[in-house]
């Protein structure tokens, strides 16, 4: 448990045949599930957990629009192909920002092969998401601009000839 928490990491549990969703407290704070929600109790789970009545149709309506059919795909792999699931999506917090998330998880099966329950972890990767867009972005600027420097597009940007003035009405070079 203190690997989880150090890692900034959530547990869920779903139970596919029940829709119950059971997340412990780090995963509840990033899914902003609580007990203010009239869905959501403790369930006789104890200190530490909740469960979410109204199953996974809820979460499922706050991902981002462009993350909908990855994570539901990734669902289906993990309940008909046996598959674990790796999975990065958005979900769209109470204040109206995306908060991006990634999610590691797997089932059990009963002997009919049915998936009777998926687990799995939760990370918050905004930030991280954040970082590696803005390095992104610099990256194509920086190519870009070299692209312009060495000619490859037409530009304003001019080559400066050794003894040339930068300003012809200057007397520095």
């Amino acid at each position: 448990r203190m690997a989880f928490d150090s890692a900034g990491m959530g547990l869920w549990e779903w139970n596919p045949l029940t829709d119950r969703l059971y997340v412990n407290n780090e995963a509840a704070a990033m899914l902003e599930i609580g007990e203010g929600d009239p869905a959501v109790t403790r369930d006789g789970l104890g200190e530490g957990w909740f469960v979410d009545a109204s199953g996974i149709a809820d979460l499922d309506a706050r991902v981002h629009p462009e993350d909908r059919d990855a994570r539901r795909a990734a669902m289906r792999a993990i309940l008909h192909e046996r598959r674990p699931m790796q999975l990065e999506y958005r979900i769209r917090a109470r204040d109206g920002t995306d908060r991006a998330f990634r999610s590691y998880g797997n089932a059990m099966f009963d002997e009919q092969g049915r998936a009777t329950h998926c687990f799995g972890t939760l990370q918050d990767v905004t930030e991280t998401r954040a970082l590696q867009d803005s390095v992104e972005r610099g990256r194509r600027l920086l190519d870009a601009m070299l692209n312009a420097l060495r000619g490859g597009e037409r530009s304003r940007v001019q080559p400066v000839r050794p003894g040339a003035r930068a300003d012809p009405r200057s007397d520095r070079p």
